[in-house]
């Protein structure tokens, strides 16, 4: 059973749980700016490369979908009422842009801190956007039943 599944049969609950769903995920992404920077993961120049990439990479990706959405750009996991279904721009390659970019910039952020506390905050925030991202689907299913 996924996030939204039974248990959230009326449309309240389902907003409630949409602005918890951004509320964490706003949450987590301060930490990760926060996060203190030790211990340290020991992964260096390399990770430092890797984080710089990850960060730029995500942002711009997160961005390019922010853009695709145009008028339909919310943070909650519904869909904005009558906006049309986009498959075009960062949407033509992939489902959640936005999520993934984030995601990345996530993990970039922890290699470039180099510190196990800010990595264990970007994987709990992969895993919130993978759940967010499977309970927009199921809403967009719902919104959008003609595919």
């Amino acid at each position: 059973m996924g996030v939204g599944d039974s248990g959230h049969a009326n449309r309240e609950d389902a907003r409630a749980l949409g602005w918890f769903l951004v509320a964490a995920q706003f949450a987590l992404i301060a930490a990760i700016l926060v996060a203190p920077a030790g211990p340290g993961l020991g992964l260096g120049a390399i990770g430092s490369a890797l984080g710089i990439a990850a960060v730029g990479g995500g942002l711009a990706l997160a961005a390019w979908g922010a853009v695709s959405l145009g008028p339909a750009l919310t943070p909650h996991p519904a869909p904005r009422p009558g906006a049309p279904r986009v498959r075009t721009g960062a949407f033509a390659v992939m489902s959640h842009p936005i999520y993934v970019g984030l995601a990345a910039a996530a993990l970039g952020v922890a290699a470039l801190r180099d510190g196990l506390v800010t990595l264990l905050l970007a994987l709990t925030l992969c895993s919130l956007l993978w759940a967010k991202s499977g309970y927009e689907s199921r809403l967009l299913r719902r919104a959008h039943p003609e595919g």
